[in-house]
């Protein structure tokens, strides 16, 4: 017996840009007559200009060769940016609409959560809609009895089940929908952002029952989000979609780290000009002032500014901050905490300030650092979020013994004290 959930091999989906359909067959056949006669179509809902006939559809390939195998109890992680592919991939699995080229093979039954209020009839209260979905995906009354007590309990809505779902919030939808998907017993789940519209505590309610049903179930899931810390603490393996290609997959957190630093790797960075300060130059050196890409684990790290200030300004602030290869901000800092300059600070002219951050402080990694000017609560002068990327390693170094690679950005020395007692 096959362990596999999902076979997919060289699968395509062609869309016609500018094409709608009329809804009728006359319709269509008049559409398509002045199409030969190459005049205005009398049923196109887009307005032309005068003279202009309309013009074949341009052709866009949302998914295109998509070859993939899932096994049985796999949660897989889809990312990419919008328009990638990865909401067409999961309809077609779910059998919204057809692949152009390719096959799909599904072995088991699939429960899909791909768009707020999918598979909800409006009128229908929430109780009726989970009977109504029990009954898609092939289960028996007395089966979804069995399940209606916990699916209503996970859900949190108690109170409004016997209202019509067309009163319910969107969250509130998004509650149901992800409970009757997930205690149904579909062998394949899958799950399509919409996670991201519900609070905080339902969202780790949702990720930790994932886990559950691909751990201890042996359920299949695909999941694709925006948010890849998610994605990183639910998935270990995971695609990423480029322009409805696979462009890589991989271990979730190595990928992830891939393409953050490809989609964030150092450009060149004009600064605004102001009638306040002007920045000449910002730059990462060691101790020498030398620029670097990378620094021991033993090094200090220079963060260097060189700015003009043009009139008086007795509130200013100069800051960064260091984000890991995640985008999760570690820590910031900023010369003048609550933007108060000395006296003889803000006065017109050049100046040029650097900030030391201490040796044995990062973990092995990749990092950013993003800097910013403003004057606290009133204007920003200067927000850019990654304008530097740097990378820490513990080879070479001369006052670490390193050997293993522990969790977390940051790896202090901390000074401990242990006595017998």
């Amino acid at each position: 017996m096959s362990n596999l959930a999902l076979e997919i091999k060289n699968l395509s989906k062609e869309y016609f840009l500018g094409r709608i359909n009329s809804g009728t067959l006359s319709r269509d056949l008049s559409s398509f007559l002045a199409k030969i006669r190459k005049t205005v179509d009398p049923n196109s809902k887009l307005i032309l200009k005068e003279g202009e006939s309309d013009k074949k559809p341009d052709k866009i390939w949302a998914l295109k060769n998509i070859t993939l195998n899932v096994k049985k109890g796999d949660i897989i992680g889809i990312i990419g940016k919008n328009g990638a592919g990865k909401s067409t991939l999961l309809k077609i699995l779910s059998r919204i609409t057809s692949p152009t080229t390719g096959e799909v093979k599904i072995y088991g039954k699939v429960a899909s959560l791909l768009e707020v209020g999918t598979g909800f009839h409006p009128e229908l209260t929430g109780r009726e809609n989970i009977y109504l979905n029990g009954a898609i995906l092939g289960m028996s009354t007395n089966h979804i009895k069995k399940k209606l007590t916990e699916i209503i309990d996970f859900s949190g809505i108690e109170k409004f089940i016997d209202t019509p779902i067309k009163r319910y919030s969107t969250g509130m939808k998004v509650r149901l929908g992800f409970s009757i998907a997930a205690y149904l017993d579909a062998d394949i789940l899958f799950v399509d952002e919409v996670l991201a519209v519900g609070d905080a505590a339902f969202r780790e309610k949702a990720l930790t029952k994932m886990n559950d049903l691909s751990a201890n179930q042996k359920k299949t899931i695909l999941f694709v989000s925006h948010n890849l810390n998610a994605m990183i603490n639910l998935t270990e393996n995971c695609i990423y979609l480029k322009d409805g290609r696979i462009a890589m997959q991989g271990n979730t957190k190595h990928l992830i780290q891939k393409y953050l630093n490809h989609k964030n790797s150092n450009k060149k960075y004009d600064f605004p000009k102001t009638n306040l300060i002007n920045f000449k130059k910002i730059s990462i050196t060691n101790n020498k002032g030398e620029k670097k890409k990378t620094f021991f684990y033993d090094e200090n790290i220079f963060v260097n500014y060189s700015y003009t200030i043009l009139k008086k300004c007795p509130k200013l602030r100069i800051a960064f901050t260091i984000s890991d290869s995640f985008g999760t901000v570690i820590f910031n800092s900023a010369d003048f905490l609550n933007g108060d300059r000395p006296e003889n600070f803000n006065i017109t002219g050049d100046y040029k300030t650097s900030a030391v951050i201490p040796k044995n402080y990062f973990n092995e990694g990749d990092f950013f650092v993003g800097v910013t000017s403003d004057i606290p609560f009133k204007r920003i002068y200067l927000n850019v979020k990654k304008i530097f990327s740097f990378s820490i390693t513990f080879k070479n170094t001369k006052t670490a013994d390193i050997n293993e690679r522990f969790e977390g950005s940051l790896f202090p020395k901390i000074k401990w004290n242990t006595k017998k007692i």
